[in-house]
Formats: C-alpha cells, sequence, structure tokens
C-alpha cells in the first residue's frame, strides 16, 4: 500500500515545480487522501486541491480508484482588498480495475492512460475546449 507523500509536478512553463502538500491521508476504503497546494493562497478554500480515494465496486469483482481535482481562479477585489473565488476548473474521474486482471495488466493500462492524458493532442485540446476534429 502506498505511503502519503507530497507531490511535486511541473507547471504548465515545463520547468517550474509546485508541491502539492500531502493534508489528509486515507482511512481506508472511500475516505480520501487529500493534498493541496498551499502556496497557491493563504485562504485554504481558495488553493488546489486533488483527493483520491479507492473502493471495491458493488459485486466486489472491480477495485475502483477515484479522482477529484479542483483548481480555483482567485482575484483581489479591488475596493476591499479581500480575495474572491471566480471559478474553479474540476475534474473528476474513475478507474476501474477488474480483479480477474493481474497487476501488471493493470500498471500497463494505467501507463497508457496517463501517458494519453498527458499527450500534447489531448492537452491542447483540454487547454482549447475543443477536442481534435
Amino acid at each position: 500500500m502506498p505511503t502519503m507523500a507530497n507531490i511535486t509536478v511541473k507547471k504548465a512553463d515545463g520547468t517550474t515545480d509546485v508541491i502539492y502538500v500531502a493534508s489528509t491521508p486515507s482511512a481506508g476504503d472511500k475516505s480520501p487522501a487529500i493534498w493541496t497546494l498551499n502556496t497557491a493562497s493563504g485562504i485554504q478554500g481558495y488553493r488546489p486541491r486533488f483527493e483520491l480515494w479507492t473502493q471495491n465496486n458493488a459485486a466486489n469483482s472491480i477495485r475502483q480508484a477515484r479522482f477529484k481535482y479542483s483548481f480555483p481562479s482567485v482575484y483581489t477585489d479591488t475596493t476591499t482588498g479581500l480575495q474572491k473565488l471566480n471559478k474553479s476548473v474540476g475534474f473528476e474521474g474513475v478507474v476501474y480495475l477488474p480483479k480477474e486482471l493481474t497487476t501488471t495488466e493493470w500498471k500497463e493500462a494505467w501507463a497508457q492512460l496517463g501517458n494519453l492524458c498527458v499527450s500534447t493532442l489531448v492537452r491542447s485540446s483540454i487547454e482549447e475546449g475543443f477536442a481534435p476534429t
């Protein structure tokens, strides 16, 4: 079982690192592990947040890994000087891991999915808001 730790990722510029701090470890199935980008804001609710939790499906035949991510857009109100929330970019997903498959097959599927998500074509489609035509 993986041990909770900080996660370092690259910003969009491809060189600058940001650290998602290990905020809350999972307490077990259906309990999310939570990471936050604490340097983004002094206000907890205005920080990017990544959640990951796992569980079995109802039939106990598939292991599920669920993800939730939010990236708030914050601005400073010029009248009050206070930070305010504009909108948030969000993502939710579920990975289905049939128990009849080997760990090697799970790893291969996840490696390929992860690489598809960070491919230039998929990234540009999401950045522009349109699927390839």
